[in-house]
């Protein structure tokens, strides 16, 4: 390269960059002065418009966790009422063969005999009538639990030595209070585990074998952890989202989307009064 050709690059390159860099800026849209202050004075109104609305309730709320969340039991039960009038055939029974089921020795003139009232068979259909929670007391849930519902069972037996059948209908309720403890898991779900109950399912049937007419009532043992599994709620927040960031490379577009991760931290709940409370904290952090 000559001397006569780096003179004419060091006159000509300054001048060369400053256009560029001017052509570059003139593709950018800056507001003025003025127009930074009014946009800033009228942001500034409407925040603090916004402040006298939410200082308020700020006020009201515990301190010391992002997110407070109360759930209250009327609610808690207009979705229990929903999902128990949603069907009527919630719990179907099939009953096993029980021989025998009622046994009675007689006498007539000398003469010994023996009735006998077996079940052969039966299906009853259950409907879960009432799901409703009553009291929140002490990290406890106190519900009303009340099932009906009937059928037909098949009987056979002897009655003064002759065997006969009959086909009977049953009736079947069960109404009884029941306890769940509400304890939260490490991952954040709120775990509802009926506390271990007896419970009893009466059964009421009318049956006649010939002359012989039985009414029988018996209370059928049911296990409340057997009848209700522990019912689990997630609660809470683990998720990704895009969130816009100013762009890293000039281009057509001002904005770009990074992934962030937000996530609920520090959560405890607690049920006590009317309400199921949760608490936790949120971190918004990338990913």
């Amino acid at each position: 390269m000559t001397t006569a050709v780096r003179a004419l690059i060091a006159r000509c390159l300054p001048p060369l960059v400053a256009a560029l860099t001017m052509a570059a800026c003139s593709s950018v849209e800056l507001p003025t002065k003025d127009e930074s202050r009014e946009v800033i004075a009228r942001s500034r109104a409407r925040f603090d418009s916004l402040a006298t609305v939410i200082a308020p309730v700020a006020r009201s709320l515990p301190e010391g966790y992002d997110v407070v969340t109360r759930v209250r039991s009327a609610m808690v039960n207009r979705m229990l009422k929903a999902f128990a009038d949603a069907r009527a055939d919630d719990l179907r029974i099939a009953f096993p063969p029980t021989r025998p089921l009622l046994k009675e020795e007689k006498s007539v003139l000398g003469i010994r005999y023996t009735n006998l009232l077996d079940i052969d068979t039966g299906n009853v259909v259950l409907n879960l009538r009432t799901f409703r929670f009553e009291r929140f007391a002490n990290n406890r849930l106190d519900a009303l639990l009340e099932i009906d519902g009937g059928g037909k069972i098949r009987a056979s037996g002897r009655y003064t030595g002759v065997p006969a059948g009959a086909s009977p209908d049953i009736e079947l309720t069960l109404s009884e209070r029941i306890t769940f403890d509400v304890r939260l898991t490490d991952t954040g779900t709120v775990i509802l585990r009926p506390v271990p109950k007896q419970l009893a399912l009466k059964a009421k049937f009318s049956v006649k074998l010939l002359e012989w007419s039985i009414p029988w009532r018996e209370d059928i043992p049911l296990q409340l952890t057997d009848l209700i599994k522990p019912l689990a709620v997630p609660v809470a927040l683990r998720s990704e989202i895009p969130f816009p960031v100013p762009a890293s490379t000039f281009g057509d577009s001002k904005l770009q989307f990074v992934p962030y991760l937000l996530s609920t931290q520090r959560s405890s709940v607690t049920v006590n009064g009317d309400a199921v409370e949760f608490k936790a904290d949120v971190e918004f952090r990338k990913k």
